[in-house]
């Protein structure tokens, strides 16, 4: 009797523990990042047609990583999935706020420490198991900078699709990605584009002492720091000017004398460390 209780005690915990890590990656690591996958699903529903996700990565301590637009230099990360994954149709990676630094007299955006990406993964069969065999790569740097390729693996049977103990940490990694709505605490009231320059009205509850705004023309991120010019009667509104450097003005040049950027995409965001909000100008 004391064999089969045994038995019973260890099948269970070894279950559990099959369970536990169904929803997540082995880590994957070099030297200088580690990286994993987590689900928020144990299972694949009948009929699910999508798998929310994160790629978290972790950086060694004084490494950083690369935003959508590093900047000055860098390059940004990307997954590999098309090669060997199952069931999948398409993945789109989130990106959170990131911060700025300082590479000799170049300017970059990135991240340090702890990054969590949402990703949402649509499938081609809805309810079907889900083979994950992704390569993320990207580039890390401290005085040195290096390509990264690390290698993730996760299989996600189908079944009920039940939620997996990831669920809180994938939903707090989506609210920390820019809102495109305006929010009661932080709104891009207004943006208007010159050929020199970008001038976006901000409204902050919590005032600017830790605003800061990240600026995109196309693929190109404007280095400059913001100059918030702060409404003396109301500390709570802004004016952020960003000039844009001539090498990025001439990269347009051929546009036409018509509209500045024209048939361009000018993707404005504003973060204040807790909330983030974006907005995306079609210059067509």
């Amino acid at each position: 009797m004391k064999k089969i209780i045994l038995f019973a005690a260890i099948f269970l915990i070894s279950h559990q523990a099959t369970g536990a890590l169904a929803a997540q990656s082995a880590w994957g690591s070099t030297a200088e990042m580690q990286a994993r996958i987590l689900s928020a699903h144990e299972t694949i529903g009948p009929d699910q047609s999508a798998v929310q996700a994160v790629l978290q990565t972790r950086l060694a301590p004084d490494w950083h990583s690369y935003w959508r637009s590093p900047g000055e230099a860098g390059l940004p990360p990307k997954i590999l999935w098309e090669e060997k994954s199952d069931n999948i149709a398409s993945l789109s990676l989130s990106f959170p706020p990131p911060k700025r630094f300082k590479e000799l007299d170049l300017t970059t955006f990135g991240y340090d420490g702890d990054v969590a990406y949402p990703l949402d993964i649509q499938l081609n069969n809805p309810g079907q198991p889900v083979h994950m065999d992704f390569i993320l790569e990207t580039m890390v740097c401290r005085d040195i900078c290096l390509p990264v390729s690390i290698p993730l693996t996760l299989d996600i049977d189908a079944g009920n699709g039940a939620d997996s103990k990831h669920l809180p940490v994938i939903k707090y990694a989506h609210e920390k990605i820019p809102s495109s709505a305006e929010t009661p605490r932080l709104k891009i009231e207004n943006v208007t584009i010159t050929q020199d320059r970008v001038v976006a009205n901000v409204f902050n509850k919590r005032g600017f002492d830790r605003t800061d705004v990240f600026i995109e023309i196309g693929e190109f991120a404007l280095p400059a720091a913001p100059d918030f010019q702060i409404n003396e009667n109301d500390k709570t509104h802004a004016i952020v000017v960003m000039p844009i450097p001539q090498d990025i003005q001439d990269e347009f040049k051929n546009n036409g004398p018509d509209i500045a950027y024209q048939g361009h995409t000018i993707r404005v965001t504003v973060t204040d460390g807790r909330f983030a909000v974006e907005q995306v100008i079609d210059m067509d």
